[in-house]
């Protein structure tokens, strides 16, 4: 492949580009020696203290703490153009597919003690789901498949290693062998491939389309669960929005190498409105399903409480949280007094796959004791 073809550039363009690069990859270490050790001549720091009330002390400190940061990060900025335009590869974390397709790592990582990490994830779920019983609420896990395995054929020159490769075999086995009722969308996002992507092309999350595959799937699973009257809501679709997938966040080049890089995804969002054109003002007297689980389920933008709602045709409370995994929120929640006073019919928990391999530390594990009951 020609570099002018990696960059999407015209030669003319390209090469004294090219040339400047570089030039300036070479001095690079010369100029962040300069720029970020203080041995240029930096900025005179006045000593009085008039000069420090009247913040010109503080304004030469900014400027110096601001200028060797900015020359570290042109600094990153052209190793990483470099190393995107020659082979194809971001900071340590993404994996570049095809057709503009980018996949986390995290997906293909495995070592000697993957298994009996999931192990303790899944005597985790296994605890959860007693807990969970004994309060008289059901328990649905929703396992969330990888965008890899969805989607092998967008890996290019990338193979699954043996051990993730079978990962999602051996955690439904590990779930059906201590009883947990389990959807899993990933057969039926592989056969609606050709309606639209379940995946974000530059993000590790689902599309909308995936979420509301995932909603459907969970509603014929519990069509027979009585969850008290139904309530009505419809679709409406937001504008469309640019969504910068978290995975571009691993590749950083120049402006001029830009076009280079996959381009975000085109979003479009969807809300649950009740049938009536309002709220209800009374609500039900006890919401009826909760939702627990990662930013797939926190996060609006991919619409899952939404199309939950539309599915189950009830209100979802969802108690799902970013950034902190699929465990934390359902401990946190277990421990929550909206919980012990009122626990709903149906507990829906969304279970990335990818997270099952993490190492956690124990209290991540430590699930609240059941409420003894009244004799």
């Amino acid at each position: 492949m020609k570099l002018s073809d990696t960059l999407r550039l015209p030669a003319r363009k390209l090469v004294p580009a090219v040339a400047v690069l570089l030039l300036a990859i070479a001095s690079a270490p010369v100029n962040l020696h300069y720029f970020a050790f203080s041995e240029r001549p930096a900025k005179q720091v006045p000593d009085s203290v008039e000069a420090l009330t009247a913040g010109y002390a503080t304004a030469a400190i900014t400027d110096n703490y601001n200028t060797a940061f900015i020359a570290r990060d042109i600094g990153i900025d052209l190793y990483g153009t470099l190393s995107w335009a020659l082979f194809r590869e971001g900071r340590p974390g993404v994996l570049e597919g095809v057709d503009g397709w980018l996949f986390s790592k995290e997906e293909f990582q495995t070592d000697a003690r993957s298994r009996e990490r999931m192990e303790k994830a899944l005597d985790f779920v296994g605890a959860a789901k007693q807990r969970i019983e004994a309060a008289g609420s059901r328990l649905l896990v929703v396992v969330v498949p990888t965008k890899a395995d969805v989607y092998p054929e967008k890996l290019g020159r990338y193979r699954l290693p043996q051990e993730p490769a079978t990962r999602h075999a051996a955690l439904m086995a590990g779930l059906a062998a201590r009883g947990i009722e389990v959807v899993d969308p990933a057969p039926q996002m592989r056969r609606e491939k050709s309606q639209a992507d379940s995946f974000l092309h530059t993000d590790t999350h689902w599309t909308p389309f995936g979420a509301n595959l995932t909603a459907q799937a969970i509603a014929r699973q519990v069509a027979s669960l009585d969850l008290g009257p139904a309530t009505t809501f419809v679709r409406e679709d937001k504008p469309p929005v640019l969504h910068e997938g978290d995975l571009l966040r691993y590749i950083r080049v120049l402006p001029f190498a830009r076009g280079s890089v996959p381009a975000p995804d085109k979003v479009t969002p969807f809300e649950a409105l009740r049938h009536n054109g309002g709220e209800d003002l009374f609500g039900e007297a006890v919401v009826p399903v909760a939702l627990v689980g990662t930013s797939y389920s926190a996060n609006a933008l991919f619409s899952f409480e939404a199309a939950l709602k539309i599915a189950l045709s009830h209100d979802v409370l969802n108690v799902a949280k970013e950034g902190q995994g699929p465990f934390v929120p359902l401990r946190d929640y277990l421990s929550s007094d909206a919980f012990a006073a009122t626990p709903p019919a149906l507990v829906i928990w969304e279970i990335p796959e990818r997270y099952v391999d993490d190492a956690y530390d124990p209290s991540v594990f430590a699930l609240p004791a059941a409420p003894a009951t009244a004799s």
